[in-house]
């Protein structure tokens, strides 16, 4: 799945241009260029998470090469294609939707990846590349 992005600041400005619902309109900026296209690493969704904002957020490498995550309001999609290597699971405790590689399942896979814990480091960059090289 690859992704334009067309806003990467979330601000009050923004929410009422596109009229978002239960979007909190405090600024926010996101590593992303407006313009750029990006490779969609995963999406999680919950239609009760206040954290996601009742969107879906996208999982993407961002400008300075780092994970971030960004609700897909940000975004256009131009390709809507599913990656071969996502893994679509159910949370039931958390009424979380994922679908992204396997591994990101790992407990506590995002903390230790901002933590630079090395063999996840070296996971989410063999990741990574897979679904950017990957043709579809």
């Amino acid at each position: 799945m690859k992704v334009r992005c067309i806003y990467n600041i979330k601000n009050k400005q923004m929410v009422e241009e596109k009229s978002l619902k239960n979007v909190e309109a405090t600024d926010h900026r996101y590593d992303f260029t407006i313009g750029k296209e990006y490779t969609v690493i995963g999406i999680a969704y919950s239609k009760d998470s206040t954290y996601l904002e009742n969107y879906p957020m996208l999982e993407l490498v961002n400008d300075f090469g780092n994970y971030e995550g960004a609700p897909l309001f940000l975004f256009e999609i131009i390709d809507d294609r599913s990656s071969q290597y996502w893994h679509i699971k159910f949370n039931n405790e958390t009424k979380y939707l994922y679908m992204w590689p396997e591994s990101f399942y790992q407990e506590y896979y995002f903390d230790d990846l901002t933590d630079g814990v090395p063999e996840v480091e070296k996971d989410f960059e063999r990741v990574s590349k897979l679904l950017e090289e990957e043709i579809y």
